[in-house]
């Protein structure tokens, strides 16, 4: 399957499984993803699901990758509506600010 592109740069993510077909009712299923660091440096990233037809537990998922670092990660999915299933992955990078203020005597 090909690599969806993140918003933030320097990360792969790809699907590695998905079912074939979805029935609508109490069924759950599992979607894999891995998920790559392509830099050359520590990274926290929150990756956040939606969709309108499809319930994803859990909704968001925050991770820290270490340099090229590959890690898997799981959700379950559940249609709560008929027909086409779109299903969003927005993923961030989370990243600390630090303030210093410079003080004249």
């Amino acid at each position: 399957m090909p690599a969806m592109k993140p918003a933030v740069k320097d990360i792969a993510v790809n699907l590695l499984n998905a079912p074939r077909t979805i029935m609508l009712g109490n069924k759950n299923y599992d979607l894999k993803f891995s998920v790559y660091n392509l830099k050359e440096s520590e990274r926290d990233i929150k990756m956040v699901f939606s969709s309108k037809e499809v319930s994803v537990n859990p909704a968001d998922v925050e991770i820290s990758l270490k340099p090229k670092e590959k890690k898997e990660i799981s959700v379950s999915i559940s249609p709560t509506g008929d027909g086409k299933l779109d299903l969003t992955l927005t993923v961030k990078e989370k990243v600390e600010v630090k303030y210093t203020e410079t003080v004249l005597e």
